[in-house]
Order: structure tokens, then C-alpha cells, then sequence
């Protein structure tokens, strides 16, 4: 973490930036790309993988 933030330009959200964000995990749900699998997770428990992407609003993109 330490490195990242040394980064140009980087600096840390606060919570409710962190909340505000579109497909953030705030509201329990999401996806997470596992190689060319997108995977849908609800309450920290993985629901569903298949062929996919992992879009910015948190949702899949099945192929």
C-alpha cells in the first residue's frame, strides 16, 4: 500500500467516497474476474462463474 500511495497522483478515499462508488462492495453484492471467468459473490459468498467480464457497476458481462 505504502508504494501505491508514493504513486503520482494517488491518494486514499474516505468511506463515503469509497461508498459512492459505482460497484463498490458496500451493497453486499458484485463481481470479480477469475481469468476469462467473470464470478458473482453475494454477502462474501460466490454465487456463479462462467465465461465473462467483471463490469464497473459490479455486474457480469457473459459471453
Amino acid at each position: 500500500m505504502k508504494k501505491i500511495l508514493n504513486l503520482e497522483g494517488v491518494s486514499l478515499l474516505s468511506k463515503t467516497e469509497q461508498s459512492s462508488i459505482s460497484g463498490s462492495r458496500g451493497r453486499g453484492f458484485g463481481c470479480y474476474q477469475n481469468g476469462y471467468q467473470c464470478c458473482t459473490w453475494r454477502g462474501g459468498v460466490r454465487l456463479f462463474c462462467d465465461a465473462g467480464t467483471c463490469m464497473s457497476n459490479g455486474r457480469c458481462h457473459f459471453i
